[in-house]
This record gives C-alpha cells, structure tokens and sequence, in this order.
C-alpha cells in the first residue's frame, strides 16, 4: 500500500484500530498509525496534510457507514 491507495488505507485503519478516536487524532497521530500497518509500503516517502486529511475523510466515512448497518 502507498500513500496514494486512500480508500484501502482508510480500511486497513477501520480493521486494525476500530475503537481509535478518530475525532481525537492530530495529523501526525494519522501519519504514524498509517505507517504502522503492515500492509504500508512508503515508509521512506514524504507524505503531504492534503493526502493525510482524505485519508481521515475516507476512514470517517467508513465508520459512519458500518455503524449505520
């Protein structure tokens, strides 16, 4: 997974941190549990707030939409 694969990051969050507090999180909280996956690939790639903040937008979302089924 690179930083660009938003949606599939956004899953890998949701499956390994289901009970974080993602109202809570600061962008380098984001940054540093994105990079803890271990399906993550860009370990060495400089990330921007722009990607970071989409991927907290798809995980958000994808939250939203399992608590409602």
């Amino acid at each position: 997974m690179h930083w660009n694969d938003v949606d599939e990051i956004a899953i890998h969050l949701e499956e390994n941190y289901p009970d974080e507090d993602i109202s809570e999180l600061t962008i380098q909280d984001l940054e540093d549990l994105v990079k803890s996956l271990s399906e993550f690939d860009d370990h060495e790639v400089e990330t921007n707030r722009e990607v970071l903040k989409e991927i907290l937008e798809a995980w958000e979302e994808l939250r939203n939409n399992n608590s409602q089924e």
